[in-house]
């Protein structure tokens, strides 16, 4: 063992990084800011690690190796020696073991850990990804807590902090600042619904974004056909779906969605975002935002699952953008007025101009002007 291999070993860590805050003759290991570990270059022979206070009585009593961390507070932190009783696998281990006890010491905002966890869900935070979508896609990454996943898993939860090529609707950018908005992609196993009822799942996850968001802003809060989310004429929050079809029916589902939450600066070319911190003028904790969103996700889905959804198609037409008056449109014929007629089982949203004619149109075939 030496400290290459330890520094190595600290950075392959989720969200590790490292400084030199102490001076340029050390190097501390920290997640979310929160020292795992340290090496003193002055004394190559060692790595200090935070330890259970109990486990590091026995643990000097046990190996001539390890001792209280000079400079440390001694009751949690340890300083191991290389080359000495203690095995290298050891070393590692307890590596490990600090870096989970500074993860599960961290606050629930940070989003590491999400207690509030509900039975049948799998939850799993990542730093930084390319795109949340693009990991619950690749089937490797239910081997993160293979043990975990199992057939009664119905709810693969994934949150990040942030995405490099984050997407939304027709391949745009979703531009997000580290660690300040909340970005979620769930995977909903064992649906085997109708390939019809595609558009029940827009619409659940619509509502309870949409009500979520209206527990901090009101009935501002609205759906903007057919799956984004606004604050009157401002974005804050949009999602994609991509479906696994088996035969006639959708076997598993994919939603990723993000919240704009705590960014207060968008340099993106999308004309109109907002975010809660801009809206109410200070920060949001993610954490409770997302508790608010899936804690009625399983209860909805099984109602669709059940052949029960005609109370989510009211309540989707009732928090819809735009519904009660005339506002300028345009298709491939040009721009025209219209009020909301009907939004079809499929999707399909109707308008009636004010010509009283109803023109029918599927996603991207129409757009709201203002």
């Amino acid at each position: 063992m030496n400290i290459e291999i330890v520094r190595e070993y600290c950075l392959s860590k989720a969200g590790a990084t490292e400084d030199c805050a102490f001076g340029p003759d050390g190097v501390l290991f920290r997640i979310c800011d929160k020292i795992f570990a340290y090496i003193d270059l002055n004394r190559p022979d060692r790595v200090v690690v935070k330890c259970d206070p109990d486990k590091s009585i026995t643990l000097r009593d046990t190996y001539h190796g390890i001792h209280t961390a000079w400079h440390w507070n001694k009751k949690h932190w340890i300083e191991i020696h290389f080359g000495t009783d203690v095995q290298d696998e050891i070393v590692l281990q307890l590596i490990d073991e600090s870096y989970e006890l500074v993860v599960s010491k961290l606050p629930k905002k940070k989003l590491v850990t999400f207690p509030e966890i509900p039975q049948g869900w799998h939850y799993h935070h990542l730093f930084t990804t390319d795109t949340i979508m693009n990991f619950l896609q690749d089937t490797s990454c239910e081997s993160i807590a293979a043990s975990n996943i199992d057939e009664t898993i119905d709810y693969i939860l994934v949150t990040a902090d942030h995405q490099t090529t984050g997407r939304g609707q027709r391949d745009h950018h979703w531009e997000d600042e580290d660690g300040a908005n909340l970005l979620v992609g769930i995977k909903m196993r064992n649906l085997n619904i109708p390939v019809s009822w595609h558009f029940k799942l827009t619409q659940i996850f619509s509502i309870v974004i949409t009500d979520a968001l209206r527990t901090y802003l009101g009935t501002h809060v609205k759906i903007k056909w057919p799956n984004d989310i606004y604050v009157d004429k401002k974005k804050i929050a949009g999602m994609i779906f991509e479906n696994k079809i088996e035969g006639n029916c959708i076997a598993e589902s994919i939603v990723g969605f993000g919240i704009n939450v705590n960014q207060t600066i968008f340099n993106s070319d999308a004309p109109n975002p907002t975010s809660l911190h801009i809206e109410l003028g200070h920060e949001i904790d993610r954490a409770v935002l997302l508790r608010k969103i899936i804690k009625h996700l399983p209860k909805l889905i099984e109602m669709v699952k059940n052949g029960k959804y005609n109370q989510l198609a009211f309540d989707y037409e009732r928090r819809l953008y735009a519904l009660d008056k005339h506002h300028l449109y345009k298709d491939n014929e040009g721009h025209f007025k219209a009020q909301i007629h009907a939004i079809a089982e499929d999707g399909m949203l109707s308008l009636m101009d004010e010509m009283g004619r109803v023109r029918h149109y599927y996603f991207n075939e129409v757009q709201l002007i203002r």
